[in-house]
């Protein structure tokens, strides 16, 4: 059993391995750096309700 069902049971979440892997294809990260200060920022783009619930299951220690 992959470690991510392992979570996906452990949360009780009605998401399946392959439904994780059909949302992870769509939530998207924004990487960009600063051009004055070099600063680096991250965005994470807005997720849908499951998407948010996945991202919460794989985000736990």
């Amino acid at each position: 059993m992959l470690e991510l069902e392992q979570r996906l049971i452990a949360a009780n979440s009605g998401i399946t391995i392959y439904q994780a892997g059909h949302l992870v294809k769509t939530m998207y990260r924004l990487n960009c750096q600063m051009t004055i200060s070099n600063r680096r920022m991250s965005f994470l783009l807005k997720m849908d309700e499951l998407q948010q619930e996945l991202y919460e299951i794989v985000c736990q220690k």
